[in-house]
């Protein structure tokens, strides 16, 4: 069969498809830069997710060991790291004896004006610094303290109640 019996003249006059080319490059350049706002918000919310996910971990471990250190008695005292993402305005542990909730949680609070509460559970443990305050912590690696204090009766209802001294370490 001669070529020019093979070759059909596609509508237009190009027989090899070339001047569809441009216009093939240019909706696939099209479809990627459409995509790639979509990808990036996906990423950026993931990398969000993980974060809160990582500090929420960290501060149920806290109040866990700060129960396990209320139990131990007087005195006992243990080193926990935690970690505060970027993404958090920071975390505030305990509060004042006297603050009700604020005194047996930590309160993470992040930069697009959500805060997250962690109750203190099983034992319920008052949390506070050695003068009475929350502790708050910048974003960051941290060390904290937790030291069992002098056991009383906080909220008056009779019964002794534990307290947890925490202090941030340099």
């Amino acid at each position: 069969m001669p070529r020019a019996a093979r070759e059909r003249p596609r509508p237009g006059g190009d027989p090899r498809g070339l001047e569809g080319i441009p216009l093939k490059l240019m909706l696939a350049a099209a479809v990627i830069a459409l995509s790639i706002p979509p990808a990036i918000q996906g990423l950026d919310s993931l990398s969000r997710s993980m974060e809160r996910s990582a500090l929420e971990e960290d501060i149920r471990g806290l109040l866990l060991a700060a129960g396990q250190v209320a139990l131990g008695g007087e005195n006992g005292s243990r080193l926990i790291s935690i970690t505060v993402p970027d993404g958090a305005d920071g975390l505030r542990i305990g509060g004042p004896p006297s603050s009700g909730v604020d005194s047996v949680s930590a309160e993470a609070y992040w930069r697009d004006g959500e805060s997250v509460l962690y109750l203190s559970e099983r034992p319920q443990v008052f949390l506070s610094t050695p003068e009475g305050r929350g502790l708050w912590l910048r974003p960051g690696e941290r060390t904290v303290r937790l030291t069992a204090v002098d056991l009383f009766d906080f909220d008056g209802d009779g019964w002794t109640d534990r307290s947890v001294s925490v202090e941030e370490m340099d």
